[in-house]
């Protein structure tokens, strides 16, 4: 016959003591107001923040789309050793003496191939969501809306001192934001850049 030998454990062991339950809880409340916390921090954050890139973003693709412009093929080609490329349709390689509208929202201009001022680009209304973009006109009299630029509010061409082959383009972005802050508030972005123009005429 073999002896069994059982530990002696106290009546009052069996659970959890009260230190023992109001150190658990109160361990597991703090890393919930924590996380909480956190969470809206970032949240908050990310609400104010993501309004500022996107405006930011809307303004320096537009100033990009216009300054250097994306291959077109209405613009002819060139060659260089034994490569082909696509001219682009940015205003950087335009040549000297553009027409810029009455309003300062529309530029006339001229490629290499062009006989006059019969490229433009102009601040119109995207037709979905009603709000400002960025339109290209070919040599062809077609109409182009550069997308990523919906969400424009200004555009402004002017030359500089009064010199038609230095041209400034100035796009503007801004957006309301509602719902982190007690009232409305408005963020916007600003970006500028001036143009040397080819002077061949």
């Amino acid at each position: 016959m073999s002896l069994i030998i059982s530990r002696y454990s106290p009546a009052g062991r069996k659970a959890f003591s009260l230190v023992e339950l109001l150190t658990a809880s109160f361990v597991a409340l703090y890393v919930i107001a924590a996380s909480w916390s956190v969470y809206m921090m970032v949240s908050r954050w990310w609400y104010e923040t993501g309004p500022k890139i996107e405006v930011q973003r809307i303004a320096r693709v537009a100033l990009l789309s216009i300054v250097e412009g994306a291959p077109d093929p209405t613009t002819g080609t060139f060659t260089f050793g034994a490569t082909t490329y696509k001219r682009r349709n940015g205003i950087a390689w335009a040549i000297a003496d553009p027409t810029i509208g009455a309003d300062t929202k529309t530029i006339s201009y001229r490629l290499e191939p062009d006989a006059s001022n019969v490229r433009r680009f102009y601040l119109g209304t995207d037709a979905a969501s009603g709000l400002g973009a960025v339109y290209y006109r070919d040599s062809s009299s077609i109409d182009h809306e550069i997308r990523p630029t919906i969400g424009i509010t200004d555009l402004k061409f002017e030359t500089v001192a009064g010199y038609n082959n230095m041209i400034k383009v100035t796009a503007t972005a801004e957006k309301v934001v509602t719902g982190t802050r007690q009232a409305s508030y408005k963020v916007s972005a600003q970006y500028s850049d001036v143009v040397y123009l080819r002077n061949d005429i």
